[in-house]
């Protein structure tokens, strides 16, 4: 199985693509409002078709669950999250013997693991499908731990300036704004130039991949993360 490391600024709305040792894609989403170091392990388990209930299984589920926890603690300890804050998920994916989807649920850390999985598979099952089959073999797919750790402040810079190279002085270039407004010489500039403070259009802002046009009657300036925010009259 591979770890994936999600860098402690990266931006809460971004995914960090987990793959697991199937070689598929899997998604971790990160549902938070701060910066946190996130780590997600996949073991996909070679003897699949072992009933959940026999105590082979419930120990090997559990030793996975193990290796893979310690995994995730010392990813987030060489990120400097300390173990105080570490937190961990385990997740486990079920389906009765040949069926085509399966189920996640919380895997618990329990001497009984094996009883306590089946009755919850059940009654997912139930609430999912509307039956349950209780002497149906029970397979475990995979197995998931995901490690979390956040610090007391964010982590995220209050601003994102990106590295704009301007080449030479702003230019100008007539542009047509509607028969209110007409053609007008309008300055032409980068997003670099625009500046934080309210710059009163028209205004053409020139990028590699698109032009932003400030009308006349509206202004702009550069918010937060080098964002370009306009008013209009």
């Amino acid at each position: 199985a591979a770890l994936a490391l999600v860098p402690a600024d990266t931006d809460p709305a971004l995914r960090a693509m987990v793959l697991n040792n199937l070689g598929n894609l899997a998604t971790a989403r990160l549902d938070h409002d701060r910066a946190i170091g996130h780590y997600a392990e996949a073991a996909a388990l070679a003897d699949a078709a072992g009933d959940l209930a026999t105590a082979a299984r419930a120990r090997a589920n559990a030793a996975t669950a193990a290796v893979r926890q310690a995994e995730g603690a010392a990813a987030l300890n060489s990120e400097g999250y300390g173990t105080p804050v570490h937190r961990f998920e385990r997740l486990i994916d079920l389906r009765y013997a040949g069926a085509n989807s399966e189920l996640t649920l919380p895997c618990p850390a329990d001497q009984n693991i094996a009883t306590i999985l089946r009755r919850l598979f059940g009654e997912a099952h139930e609430r999912q499908y509307g039956y349950r089959s209780d002497a149906e073999t029970v397979e475990t797919m995979s197995l998931r731990v995901i490690a979390r750790a956040a610090t007391a402040s964010s982590r995220i810079p209050d601003r994102l300036a990106l590295d704009h190279e301007r080449a030479g002085a702003d230019a100008t270039r007539a542009a047509y704004f509607g028969p209110e407004f007409g053609s007008i010489e309008t300055p032409v500039c980068l997003r670099s130039a625009v500046g934080t403070q309210w710059r009163n259009g028209p205004l053409l802002i020139e990028e590699f991949d698109s032009t932003t046009v400030v009308p006349p009657d509206g202004r702009a300036r550069l918010s937060n993360w080098d964002t370009i925010e306009i008013e209009l009259a």
